[in-house]
């Protein structure tokens, strides 16, 4: 458990510092990400990714919880058993439906500033706000 926990403190200290050892846009402006100024398309992007592979770990995790509660469950002839079971898919669902509802609008802003035209985001970067706050509200929403 402690390595999964130091394992998470060292990818986001990596993400945080990469700006600052080098990965930024500072003197190549084309390179820059519209709705980020000073992040380069290529960093924004490697950080979409690194997300998408912590949401496809989520996914797959918790995929794996509920398979053993439920084969628990099924051995055990008793219905309060199979409640649990049914009670934990709901939550399981719950948070990851909330995790895609919360940060899916910000990827893909996100995506469309990196591949889409700098107007386009533009047009877009004033609805930003209502993005960012949804995807900190994931952390209050979370049960």
């Amino acid at each position: 458990v402690y390595g999964c926990i130091g394992l998470c403190w060292l990818l986001a200290a990596t993400l945080g510092l990469l700006p600052l050892l080098g990965w930024n846009c500072v003197c190549a402006f084309p390179r820059c990400s519209s709705l980020l100024p000073l992040y380069s398309k290529g960093y924004v992007l490697f950080c979409v990714v690194v997300f998408a592979l912590i949401l496809v770990a989520i996914l797959g995790l918790y995929g794996a919880i509920f398979r053993v509660v439920r084969a628990n469950g099924q051995k055990s002839p008793r219905a309060p058993a199979r409640r649990k079971a049914r009670r934990l898919l709901n939550t399981v669902l719950m948070i990851l439906v909330a995790f895609v509802v919360c940060w899916g609008p910000l990827f893909g802003l996100l995506l469309a500033d990196i591949f889409g035209s700098n107007i386009w985001a533009q047009e877009y970067l004033r609805g930003m706000d209502w993005i960012l706050a949804l995807a900190v509200l994931n952390s209050a929403i979370n049960p």
